[in-house]
């Protein structure tokens, strides 16, 4: 079912579900005003031709726009199948004057679902609303993925007690508080999404808590993402002494730039990339940190801590650099991995790599195989590792004349460690000779950054008359693939 911008939305929802007349409501391009709440049905699908945005009307009456009410949400107790794409959402903020200018209140909350299961959320953009993005309550078997979102009023995507939810490949720019919020939820993956910072936006980037009564927050995964520009802690785990301990929380393969920025009339001092208070068995493991104010990785308190004890963590392979002291300074502020819970914290660190931090690389924390040396980064917001046989780039692989100290034979270090972006650890076939190759004849071997310029290189070569009586082998390191002739 086809809508023009004229049309009213929730008379076509109306039709739109299972067993319904329509599957799916197409909005075709232009702007469409929110005059009303608007309500789905279970198996509704939305899409959009591009520039369609949902505009919120000026001055919604709080009445019936209140507090937690969403603008998108349900007409039952539960939904299920939802497929949501291609929606620009406005919520209009600069003209909601008789709404309470209270971002955390849920004013123009945006998509707003409890006990919704089994659905998908993306291509969506937009914010400029009072409230969250998603609100999602009791919900499971979701994907939000490749939407964008900015200036939003509260939190971009706020969960209470749900599990197995997917958020990938999102791009968020904040203005009040988190990316993320996980409340007492389990089987939470947040990965390939990229966290921007802006001096609206006192807050930590992703917030887990599990600080009242209730569910556990467990089984959690953030991986692949990058932070910049974060004025709280790009990610703050916290777990309150009247609930239950939670748990089992990975962080890994992220790249945290700069975060840790709050003005020092804040009064805050526990800043910075990642900062844990009450979560146990929390690994953080191949990250890289640069530039992070107050604390690349701390254990302690942010705006609030815990008293449980008997808490574990592992803290490996992770590069640490540039750490400087925070505006408002903190114990051994501008440190690498520091231990601020009194030895709560049962601590394993192993194999990271400081270099040029302001504060202690270590405190309270002891790593036996630590590296203490210039990682070598490609530079210029270029967080690849430098390799002899190879860094990663948009167009292939491209040599430096120096190795990092942070790779190894088979791994490296940081953000890039065993992802497709690692650098190249060994030239192939280092171990052979030419006569092991190609027997007793003579013969060169000639290193390509791909296994198209290995083809192409060896096509132009067989017209070379140089080359009628030798042998060559050209390969790619990308494939160790050979060429004989």
């Amino acid at each position: 079912m086809t809508i023009k911008k004229t049309d009213k939305i929730q008379p076509a929802l109306d039709k739109v579900g299972t067993n319904l007349p329509y599957s799916e409501l197409h909005c075709s391009s232009g702007e469409y005003p929110v005059t009303s709440l608007l309500r789905m049905n279970t198996g509704t699908k939305i899409t959009c031709d591009a520039g369609v945005t949902w505009k919120l009307r000026d001055n919604v009456s709080p009445s019936i726009f209140g507090e937690q009410i969403a603008i998108l949400g349900q007409k039952t107790t539960t939904i299920s199948g939802l497929d949501i794409s291609g929606i620009n959402y406005d919520g209009n903020y600069d003209n909601q004057d008789i709404t309470p200018n209270d971002h955390g209140l849920g004013y123009g909350n945006f998509i707003g679902l409890s006990n919704c299961i089994n659905s998908k959320f993306h291509d969506l953009s937009g914010g400029y609303n009072e409230g969250d993005f998603f609100r999602l309550v009791s919900c499971s078997n979701l994907e939000i993925s490749s939407n964008t979102g900015e200036e939003g009023g509260h939190d971009w995507l706020h969960m209470n007690k749900c599990y197995n939810i997917k958020i990938h490949d999102n791009q968020i720019r904040m203005r009040s508080n988190n990316v993320m919020r996980i409340r007492w939820s389990n089987g939470i993956e947040f990965y390939n999404n990229e966290c921007i910072g802006t001096t609206d936006a006192y807050a930590p980037g992703i917030q887990c808590e599990n600080i009242d009564t209730g569910a556990i927050s467990f089984n959690i995964q953030i991986h692949n993402n990058t932070f910049k520009n974060i004025f709280g802690p790009a990610i703050w785990l916290v777990a309150g002494d009247k609930s239950k301990t939670a748990k089992d929380v990975t962080i890994e393969n992220n790249l945290f730039v700069n975060c840790g920025l709050m003005p020092e009339s804040n009064a805050i001092s526990g800043v910075g990339g990642a900062v844990i208070d009450g979560y146990t068995n929390v690994k953080i493991q191949k990250n890289t940190f640069d530039r992070c104010s107050g604390y690349s990785i701390m254990f302690g308190p942010y705006l609030r801590g815990s008293t449980f004890t008997k808490l574990t963590a592992t803290v490996n392979q992770n590069i640490i650099t540039n750490s400087v002291a925070s505006c408002h300074e903190g114990v051994c502020t501008g440190g690498g991995i520091v231990d601020l819970t009194g030895g709560r914290y049962t601590i394993s660190a192993s194999g990271n790599c400081f270099f040029n931090n302001e504060g202690a690389n270590l405190y309270k924390v002891t790593d036996s195989k630590a590296i203490l040396a210039d990682p070598l980064y490609i530079g210029n917001g270029d967080y690849h590792l430098k390799s002899k046989a190879g860094h990663y780039t948009e167009n292939g692989f491209a040599l430096d004349k120096v190795n990092s100290p942070a790779i190894f034979e088979k791994y490296e270090l940081g953000a890039y460690s065993g992802t497709k972006e690692c650098s190249i650890y060994n030239t192939p076939y280092v171990h052979l000779s030419p006569s092991e190759i190609v027997g007793n004849n003579s013969a060169v071997i000639i290193l390509c950054n791909s296994p198209d310029d290995a083809k192409t290189l060896g096509l132009a070569l067989e017209e070379w008359s140089l080359w009628d009586d030798g042998k060559m082998i050209i390969y790619s390191p990308e494939t160790k693939s050979n060429i004989l002739n």
